[in-house]
C-alpha cells in the first residue's frame, strides 16, 4: 500500500513550550480504490492517534493542567496566560482556556466531588 491520503495534524503545548506535533496517517490502497485490486471495497488503513482530553479540541492534558495550575495555583490571570500563549505564536482566547477549564471542572472533578456525597446517602 502506498500512503495516499491526507494527514491530520495539530501542535500541543506543555509548560517547557515545548511544540509536540501529532499526526494521523491514513493509507489507502490506489489500485482497489479504482476496483483494480482484489478485494470490493477499497483499503483503507489509520494510525492510531491518542485520545484528547476535551473532545475533538487540540488540548493535551499537560497543556489544560498548567493552564488551571497558572490560574489558581499561580494566581495567573487568564488575559495574562493569553498573551504568553501568543508570544509562543499559539493564538489561545480567554475564552478557550475558560472553556477548557469548565469542561474539564464538569467532565473530570464534579464526579469525584460527588463521590462522598454519594457514599454518604448510601
Amino acid at each position: 500500500m502506498k500512503k495516499n491520503m491526507s494527514a491530520a495534524s495539530w501542535n500541543s503545548f506543555l509548560p517547557n513550550v515545548k511544540s509536540l506535533n501529532t499526526t494521523a496517517r491514513i493509507y489507502g490502497c490506489p489500485s482497489c480504490k479504482e476496483g483494480l485490486g482484489d478485494t470490493e471495497k477499497p483499503v483503507i488503513v489509520k494510525s492510531r492517534v491518542p485520545e484528547t482530553l476535551l473532545e475533538k479540541r487540540p488540548a493535551t492534558p499537560s497543556t489544560v493542567a498548567w493552564t488551571m495550575y497558572q490560574k489558581y495555583a499561580g494566581r495567573f490571570p487568564l488575559y495574562r496566560q493569553e498573551k504568553d500563549w501568543k508570544q509562543y505564536g499559539a493564538q489561545l482566547s480567554q475564552t478557550t482556556l475558560t472553556n477548557w477549564i469548565v469542561y474539564c471542572a464538569e467532565h473530570y472533578f464534579q464526579p469525584m466531588y460527588d463521590l462522598p456525597s454519594a457514599a454518604t446517602q448510601a
